[in-house]
């Protein structure tokens, strides 16, 4: 069964790298919010994604939108979530905390990182894509307008430097 598994696993990623050589854009993970650690393992698999081609670059399609904000209850002594609307410009920071870790810490040239805005959606979200420089970008894919968005007071809070937490 584990053989099977790993077949499968790399059967997909095989398909990613070949999809990368051809030219056309793959996207290869999507995600909303995470903590530290997972952002570091998504990066580290685009990365390795890649290395596989040195031609390809990456393309880092995020999205305005709702968020999860973590406080503690007092009154039931745990800690709780809720969906609250977004600051300007807040899911960029995120995204570019993406190429933080990948230029600062993996040394990865940022001509091979493209950062686009893909609009707005109900929550926040990443999309992360290989392609050849020659080809057309990914193309974003709104749900929501920005007349649509209630954004709260404030600034965004800056870019994190997640391999700094570590």
């Amino acid at each position: 069964m584990k053989n099977l598994i790993l077949g499968f696993v790399f059967i997909i990623f095989s398909t990613f790298s070949i999809s990368a050589q051809n030219g056309e854009a793959k996207k290869i993970d999507e995600f909303g919010e995470l903590n530290c650690e997972e952002i570091l393992l998504r990066s580290d698999f685009l990365l390795n994604e890649l290395n596989k081609n040195s031609a390809s670059i990456a393309y880092i399609v995020f999205y305005e939108g709702k968020h999860s904000q973590y406080f503690y209850n007092k009154k039931t002594k745990k800690s709780d979530s809720k969906l609250v609307n977004p600051r300007r410009g807040e899911a960029r920071n995120k995204a570019e905390s993406i190429i933080l870790y990948l230029t600062k810490w993996q040394k990865l040239s940022k001509e091979k990182l493209v950062l686009i805005n893909g609009g707005y959606r109900e929550s926040y979200g990443v999309e992360l894509w290989i392609a050849r420089k020659s080809k057309e970008q990914p193309k974003p894919t709104p749900d929501l307008q920005e007349k649509d968005i209630k954004f709260r007071k404030g600034k965004a809070p800056k870019v994190r430097d997640c391999n700094s937490f570590m």
